[in-house]
């Protein structure tokens, strides 16, 4: 039997979030702030206020999200997912651990000291 992927386990787990099965496409190194940020948002919402997240990517060397609410409605969510947005900034994207961004191909990806060397060989 396959062990389900995280993100799918994710978006079963907050279904009356999301739009499509496949909504999280994130590093694996950011499984930890991605799954908190869905909670956390999700526990700040009242189960009348209709919120469905369509994706939750990386752009630009960070986590974004795209909905069809607005988080602005809750002022505990929208500080929630923007701390979330800080926290990716500065989380390597392959291990979870405390990284900065770095020029990789051509684009910019965030890697802890171990990653950003494993890199550059």
């Amino acid at each position: 039997m396959q062990k389900q992927d995280w993100r799918a386990a994710l978006v079963a787990r907050h279904r009356h979030r999301f739009a499509v099965e496949t909504a999280v496409r994130v590093p694996e190194g950011w499984r930890g702030l991605t799954e908190a940020m869905v909670r956390e948002i999700d526990n700040a919402l009242s189960p009348e206020e209709r919120f469905v997240i369509l994706s939750i990517h990386k752009a630009r060397g960070q986590l974004a999200m795209i909905s069809d609410g607005c988080l602005g409605t809750s002022t505990l969510a929208y500080r929630l997912y923007l701390a979330a947005v800080e926290l990716s900034k500065h989380r390597c994207e392959v291990c979870g651990k405390s990284g900065d961004p770095v020029l990789v191909g051509n684009g910019t990806e965030i890697r802890c000291y171990e990653h950003r060397e494993a890199n550059d060989g």
